[in-house]
């Protein structure tokens, strides 16, 4: 895909937000994408980045990578051109439960295609955030696809003082990237839920898994029962799950155990 849209916005704190003629979006898109899953495994490390490069690579301002917690999506990265309008973004998203179906961003995890601001919604909000001075507003958002199941997705934001997006080309150069970033999602989902337990609580979910009881654990690992409980107590708290089963089907799917 060509872009035929040139634009370049300056920002305060030096850095360019710049599409020209003759790049080739979709391309640096999805070299953006790729360039994240060679060399990033964590979503602490590598969420910030993706979204300077993905937003950079279409003109937007800003974006929020937004992750399925139970149901509703919640914010986990942000990125902003702007200082001011960085800080901003990230209290104002802090504490957001998208729902499915709400907004540009739950609209998209409903029907798990990619968006426009264009496509007409019942409820924009959170779409629009108003900050000291322009205000973002909710240009695009792709699903974090793997397969027929969203774990997220990436909203890219364009600001007041940009000019006439065609937000229908960002559209068309983000959409092959959908089942990248599902899959970019998924391997920093499987490291960083992964770093959260112990070797001895992975053996629990392993044992768990095969379907050994609590008193069978307790036996084969040489510990008393009430440790067996207090280590699957401290690992519902970890992956944030409401049982046992859901903690074990969290740590297949997430490649944890096998």
């Amino acid at each position: 895909m060509r872009n035929d849209l040139s634009m370049s916005v300056n920002t305060s704190n030096g850095l360019s937000v710049h599409t020209d003629t003759n790049t080739d979006t979709e391309g640096e898109v999805l070299r953006v994408v790729l360039a994240s899953l060679l060399t990033s495994e964590s979503m602490t490390v590598g969420a910030e980045p993706l979204l300077h490069a993905l937003a950079g690579a279409v003109g937007l301002a800003g974006g929020v990578l937004w992750l399925r917690d139970g149901l509703a999506l919640t914010a986990q990265a942000t990125w902003a051109a702007e200082r001011p309008e960085q800080q901003v973004l990230g209290s104002s998203v802090r504490t957001v439960r998208v729902a499915r179906g709400v907004s540009l961003v739950g609209k998209t995890w409903e029907t798990c295609e990619p968006r426009s601001a264009t496509m007409r919604l019942s409820d924009r909000a959170p779409d629009t955030w108003r900050t000291k001075r322009p205000a973002l507003h909710a240009a695009v958002a792709v699903p974090a696809r793997t397969g027929s199941d969203v774990l997220g997705v990436v909203a890219l934001y364009a600001s007041d003082n940009h000019q006439q997006y065609h937000d229908q080309r960002a559209l068309a150069a983000l959409r092959p990237a959908s089942h990248l970033l599902g899959g970019l999602v998924e391997r920093w989902t499987r490291h960083d839920t992964h770093a959260k337990l112990t070797k001895r609580e992975l053996e629990l979910l392993v044992l768990a898994s095969n379907g050994a009881t609590s008193p069978q654990i307790a036996r084969q690992l040489l510990i008393s029962p009430w440790t067996v409980k207090t280590h699957f107590e401290n690992i519902r708290a970890k992956l944030a799950v409401p049982d046992r089963a859901a903690a074990v089907a969290l740590a297949i799917r997430a490649g944890m155990i096998a």
